[in-house]
This record gives C-alpha cells, sequence and structure tokens, in this order.
C-alpha cells in the first residue's frame, strides 16, 4: 500500500464505496497489528480477532499535541461511518482482505511513550472482528 498501512472499504450504506486509509502506529519497533484466528463454533460468524492501533503522527513526524487531537477526532469520525456498517472490507497490513466489524466497543483513544522520546504518540486501538464470508 502506497500511504497507508491498512484500508477499510466501506461495502453498504449512506457510505458505500468509500475507502478509509491509516497508518499504524509502532509497538516497539513493529507495526501494532495482531491477528488471532479463532475457533468458535457455528453459528457464529467470527473467524478473527484483529487488534490495531492507528497513529495520529504522519510519516512519524513529531507534532504538538493539539495537532494530533485533531488528527485523532478526523480518525474517531471516519471509524465511525466503519463502526456503522455490519460488513466492512479490511486490506490488512499482511495484504490480505477480511470481511470485518468493528467493535464499536473497541475504539479507544489513547498515547504510547517510546523510550527516547519525551511526547507521546497519540493512537487510536481499534478491535474488529474477521468474519466467515
Amino acid at each position: 500500500m502506497n500511504d497507508s498501512d491498512i484500508k477499510f472499504t466501506i461495502n453498504s450504506g449512506n457510505y458505500e464505496g468509500d475507502t478509509y486509509g491509516f497508518t499504524l502506529a509502532s509497538d516497539k519497533g513493529e507495526k501494532a497489528w495482531t491477528v488471532t484466528r479463532l475457533r468458535t463454533p457455528p453459528p457464529s460468524r467470527i473467524k478473527y480477532k484483529i487488534e490495531m492501533a492507528i497513529t495520529a503522527r504522519e510519516g512519524n513526524i513529531k507534532a504538538s499535541g493539539a495537532i494530533e487531537q485533531e488528527k485523532i477526532n478526523k480518525i474517531l469520525e471516519k471509524l465511525t461511518h466503519v463502526a456503522d456498517e455490519l460488513e466492512v472490507t479490511l486490506q490488512g497490513l499482511d495484504g490480505e482482505e477480511y470481511l470485518i466489524t468493528i467493535d464499536a466497543n473497541g475504539i479507544k483513544e489513547g498515547n504510547v511513550m517510546h523510550e527516547k522520546e519525551r511526547k507521546p504518540e497519540f493512537v487510536v486501538n481499534v478491535l474488529a472482528w474477521g468474519l466467515h464470508a
């Protein structure tokens, strides 16, 4: 992917066809992206638990807390559109496409303190559930 690590594409509703790209935060030098395959019996449609943290920094450039907070608000607005839909396509960091639904209770604003910096990195933690097609 060019300018983002992950992309959500809305499959239905008022925002059908809209695509939102995001950059993942770094966690100990790794991108904050975890996919866990679950063994849930029918009738559950849940196949994966997908955890990610989206950064408010652009290209890991340090910004003031006010600028990052403004970016967080824009990220939250876009994620609200994604969370409102029952099925969304997520192109993940691994290049795979997942049919997902966002856990609205799993969207949390936070920050990460890095060892070498004094200023925190503002992030949005997102929990998604990968679905059987």
